[in-house]
């Protein structure tokens, strides 16, 4: 048998996927650039009224109620309580997501009081953030 050689402290690059929906009561549009196993969501999302789309970004999977959900994109360390990030921390979020960088993410999962995380390279989370962009702006269906 061939051992394998670990790495340490290596970097595997997150994939993505784009999920769009329109709320069909509200006309609400959604675009959500999902990581894969679905540990981290940025959510992009503007009502019909056509104010400007905004972002929030969600850590974890049934989170512990009020426990911390945490995560570091490269040197910047976010941190909250809250069911997401919103505002001016998920817009940073996604700005530096965008940049190739590495991040780390950490939650405390219900039920067995583990912690849940890992490290990652950015991937194509730019490329995904601008097809959601785009569409929600409308310029593509």
């Amino acid at each position: 048998m061939i051992p394998i050689a670990v790495i340490p402290n290596a970097v595997i690059p997150m994939s993505w996927r784009v999920e769009r929906a329109i709320e069909p009561d509200s006309g609400r549009k959604t675009c959500r650039v999902v990581s894969l196993g679905g540990d981290v969501i940025a959510i992009l999302s503007r009502s019909r009224r056509g104010r400007s789309p905004v972002w929030s970004v969600t850590i974890g999977v049934d989170n512990r109620p009020g426990s911390l959900r945490y995560l570091r994109i490269e040197r910047k360390i976010f941190q909250t309580a809250e069911p997401s990030f919103q505002g001016a921390a998920a817009a940073d979020i996604v700005a530096r997501l965008k940049a190739p960088a590495t991040f780390v993410f950490e939650w405390i999962q219900d039920f067995d009081e583990a912690k849940r995380g890992g490290l990652f390279g950015a991937g194509d989370f730019a490329a995904k953030a601008a097809e959601c962009e785009t569409w929600l702006l409308g310029t593509r269906a």
